[in-house]
């Protein structure tokens, strides 16, 4: 498995097994005495995280750390996950500069 990959699989599981526990990540955090600067991190795939590190989470989740590691959660869909929406350039409100150039030319 790719490092890209792994890093998508552990923060995939990370979530799932949050969600289906009931945990908001930030309460995860807490429960495994890690930093949730670190844990937004890993779980956006911008950090790896260490052995120790997902030692701990697991733990939290009372779940194995290997278990972290399984690509079923790449097929899980969470419900309850809000997914960000794509800018819709439709919507956006021209500037007040462009506003002025559009008034100009009419």
């Amino acid at each position: 498995m790719d490092p890209t990959r792994c890093r998508r699989v552990v923060a995939e599981a990370i979530r799932n097994c949050a969600a289906e526990r009931g945990l908001t990540l930030a309460q995860l955090a807490d429960l495994a005495a890690v930093s949730q600067s670190y844990m937004e991190r890993v779980v956006t795939c911008r950090s790896a995280p260490t052995i120790d590190w997902l030692a701990k989470v697991a733990a939290a989740l009372g779940v194995k750390p290997m278990d972290l590691l399984d690509e079923k959660h790449l097929l899980q869909r969470n419900p309850t996950r809000r997914r960000s929406r794509p800018w819709n350039a439709g919507s956006r409100t021209p500037s007040r500069s462009k506003k002025k150039r559009q008034s100009a030319r009419a």
